[in-house]
């Protein structure tokens, strides 16, 4: 129960965060964002995704969704043959925290671009 409600937070805090701000500061947010919109583009034309923008949130739900899922996934895996229920639960608690605090605030996308 906590993986699949902790993955709708993921989402809702994704759309909250791309609504919001608009702006990719992190390096995570970074590569959702203009990530599916090359990708988007790449697959459509320019003029497709400049119109239907909705495919382009759709496909960051998607990517910000399996980004999150995935991993706890395994985390969940793993944490079933060593500990029991309430730290399997703590396990993916700590992912979320980590990952909502990589969406918004950690590994700030300018020191790599001031390293370019």
């Amino acid at each position: 129960m906590t993986l699949y409600s902790s993955s709708l937070l993921v989402v809702f805090a994704w759309l909250f965060f791309d609504f919001a701000i608009r702006d990719p500061s992190t390096i995570l947010f970074a590569l959702i964002a203009l990530g599916s919109d090359f990708l988007v583009r790449n697959i459509t034309s320019g003029a497709f995704t400049d119109r239907y923008w909705f495919v382009v949130v759709a496909v960051q739900c998607f990517l910000v969704f399996s980004f999150y899922f995935f991993p706890a996934i395994f985390l969940k895996w793993f944490g079933a043959r060593r500990f029991q229920s309430n730290g399997i639960s703590l396990l993916i608690f700590i992912w979320l925290v980590f990952y909502l605090a990589a969406l918004a605030f950690l590994f700030d996308l300018r020191i790599i671009l001031r390293l370019l």
